[in-house]
């Protein structure tokens, strides 16, 4: 499967949960991966649905949609104890994984609406988002890849979580900032310089 591929199945995947919620999106690693013109290892999917419906309900219902095995990953009902790391991110409830047409998909359902997703993601080379054939890169994304930094834009994991050390490892070549006001003190003191 090469990135197209992926795309298309992007899409499938959106037009199936489209009566869910017509403002689902892709969003983070995958779209991350396409920019740069490369086969991502998953597709996390981010999805509202209204929080008052419960987690069963949610999973009977996907499970009709998508008619295949799903895991649940997490979820934050106090009565069901699994645990997923997305569910550091308050505005998300519940995380599923299945396997579609051999892609593994992850569905993230939101407590709030899709719109601003990356605005809460932990890092700024994850702020990026397809829709409709589109790729989206936020700002701090694209001030990223021009400036060959990656940036931690919240609390959600520390300096030496796996997922930083993950996305570092990716890009071997760009700068750590561990907050995101040391980006700007850095990039302002050199340009300072330069005048």
């Amino acid at each position: 499967m090469d990135v197209i591929d992926e795309m298309e199945l992007g899409n499938q995947v959106l037009d199936k949960l489209y009566y869910l919620d017509p403002s689902s999106i892709i969003a983070g690693g995958a779209p991350r991966d396409w920019y740069f013109d490369k086969t991502c290892s998953d597709i996390d999917v981010y999805f509202y649905y209204r929080p008052d419906i419960s987690t069963g309900i949610v999973e009977d219902i996907l499970g009709k949609v998508f008619k295949v095995d799903m895991k649940s990953l997490g979820s934050s009902e106090k009565h069901i104890k699994q645990e997923h790391r997305y569910l550091r991110d308050k505005n998300i409830s519940n995380v599923w994984e299945l396997e579609y047409f051999g892609k593994t998909v992850q569905l993230i359902r939101r407590n709030i609406p899709t719109f601003g997703v990356t605005h809460s993601f932990a890092l700024n080379l994850s702020m990026i988002w397809f829709k409709g054939n589109r790729i989206v890169p936020e700002e701090p994304f694209l001030n990223g890849v021009k400036l060959k930094s990656v940036v931690k834009m919240n609390d959600l994991y520390c300096d030496g979580d796996k997922y930083v050390q993950k996305i570092r490892n990716k890009f071997p070549t760009y700068r750590y900032f561990s907050d995101e006001m040391s980006f700007y003190k850095h990039f302002a003191k050199l340009n300072s310089g330069l005048q």
